[in-house]
């Protein structure tokens, strides 16, 4: 059996940086961007994500590519103003910023609403998670109607078409909207918000229901002994990775931690540099000390750590080279989770670049 080199690159690294750089070309950023973030993720050196991206990658998507660049080229000319006499009155309006409310609702508190077997959301739910002023989303809906499709895009609800739903049905009828219907609904918010949360909100309340659905049928029911045991494997790293997430959300706060409190929050890669280390040398010593554990090629905390604030996680989607659909876990550490790994880097005796330079000066 051959053995896999350190530098080689597979189907799922490739399908990884295809997508980090698609994302930045479509909103406006810049390759050079793209592969830093790629390094971070693959645990590579930004100039081999470049090297891998220009001399093979780029080439088998190209379509993909093209099709992006030509998006952003769209996004930039309609940026561009009119003038006066020019300028038509759009068919779905733009909102001034001033409309923005000051606290826009957590997607994660987002009640789950079904109807039909798909995920729905309802005018509130829209205006709440975009921080519009009530009634913004009907507005919209109310002016563009005649491009929406009852059934597909939304559903006229009332009381008697459910039983013992989420949410309280008007007796003359509720509207519920599809994904379909609700990225139609927000396409004229334009704002930095309104970008993360459409993103946020289509992966992690819409997209949630296909991942059950494709993993209604548990490992035990197969009978396949080796789809049985790949099936369990992801079961078992779904279930972790679940785990350190709720955790990381419930960390035991006492006058330590609002000390330390901050927003920033910082990758291995970048904790490694400190040290003149490497993303996977710095991992390793976690690993040795106890802090985490490889499973599936994914790493996660053990439990004992993951309620102390150390870190901030969060999932991606990527497309195996079987077609069903992946998930991986991005971990940063917070400044509280930087302090940890200094002070076990100190009882090995490994000290900060700085703090080096410092001594020898």
């Amino acid at each position: 059996m051959r053995k896999r080199r350190m530098d080689e690159w597979t189907g799922k690294d490739d399908e990884i940086l295809v997508e980090i750089v698609l994302k930045h070309i479509r909103e406006g950023s810049t390759q050079l961007k793209a592969f830093d973030e790629a390094a971070d993720v693959l645990e590579r050196t930004a100039s081999a994500c470049g090297f891998r991206w220009n001399g093979t990658v780029r080439h088998s998507f190209i379509n993909a590519f093209n099709h992006t660049m030509k998006q952003r080229g769209e996004l930039k000319k309609n940026k561009q103003p009119k003038s006066k006499e020019s300028k038509p009155k759009p068919e779905i309006e733009i909102l001034p910023k001033e409309k923005l409310q000051i606290a826009p609702k957590d997607i994660s508190t987002l009640e789950v609403k079904e109807f039909k077997g798909q995920r729905v959301v309802t005018f509130k739910d829209i205006d709440e998670v975009h921080g519009r002023t009530e009634g913004t989303a009907r507005k919209n809906f109310s002016n563009n109607k005649r491009h929406f499709v009852e059934g597909e895009d939304y559903f006229y609800v009332k009381p008697s078409d459910v039983n013992n739903f989420p949410i309280q049905i008007n007796s003359a009828g509720t509207i519920l909207f599809t994904e379909s219907g609700y990225l139609m609904l927000v396409k004229s918010f334009t704002d930095d918000l309104a970008w993360e949360v459409q993103r946020n909100l289509v992966k992690s309340y819409f997209k949630v229901q296909q991942l059950v659905k494709q993993q209604m049928v548990p490992s035990y029911m197969v009978d396949d002994p080796i789809k049985r045991a790949e099936m369990w494997i992801e079961e078992q790293k779904q279930k972790l990775m679940l785990e350190q997430q709720v955790k990381e959300y419930q960390p035991k706060v006492t006058y330590y931690d609002l000390i330390l409190q901050s927003t920033d929050t910082i990758n291995i890669t970048q904790i490694a540099k400190d040290y003149g280390l490497s993303g996977k040398a710095l991992n390793q010593i976690l690993n040795e000390d106890n802090v985490q554990y490889k499973m599936n090629g994914q790493w996660l905390l053990y439990s004992k750590h993951q309620d102390k604030g150390y870190t901030k996680s969060f999932t991606t989607e990527y497309v195996k080279t079987n077609g069903e659909i992946g998930t991986s876990l991005h971990t940063k550490w917070t400044q509280k989770g930087r302090l940890f790994i200094h002070n076990l880097l100190s009882k090995r005796g490994i000290e900060p670049l700085m703090d080096r330079e410092i001594k020898e000066a």
